[in-house]
């Protein structure tokens, strides 16, 4: 499952697989049309592609039944709206130097008297807010 990590948060890129992963845990499925192929490699999806697709050789080990398009599509927009309330910190992932690079800033500020970390470190905060 694609799961993003950062400090001690946890979140899924939402997938179909992580969509079906949490309303049927177990459940060994293929996914047919419209959505084929990677079902990792799910960007979006509509709510008329949840109720064409098709889940074949659906077996779940509780017994439960395929999710409805609803229960898909509902599971679909909890994990968007939680994944994009962490985009700040993907956003600053990727903005920030290696920490190689920050040790030797730190290093240089302490011998010059200079700031350069705290800046470029407070500058990447700020063109990233939380909110």
């Amino acid at each position: 499952m694609p799961i993003i990590s950062f400090g001690s948060t946890s979140y899924a890129n939402p997938t179909v697989k992580t969509i079906l992963d949490e309303l049927r845990p177990g459940a060994t499925y293929t996914v047919g049309q419209p959505v084929s192929g990677d079902t990792d490699d799910v960007v979006s999806i509509s709510a008329s592609q949840f109720s064409e697709m098709s889940l074949d050789n659906w077996n779940d080990p509780n017994g439960l039944a395929v999710p409805t398009a609803d229960e898909m599509k509902s599971e679909y927009d909890r994990q968007v709206t939680i994944y994009n309330s962490f985009e700040y910190e993907r956003n600053r992932s990727s903005a920030y130097p290696s920490i190689q690079d920050q040790l030797d800033m730190m290093y240089h500020d302490q011998v010059n008297g200079t700031t350069t970390w705290k800046d470029t470190i407070a500058g990447i905060k700020s063109s990233n807010p939380k909110s």
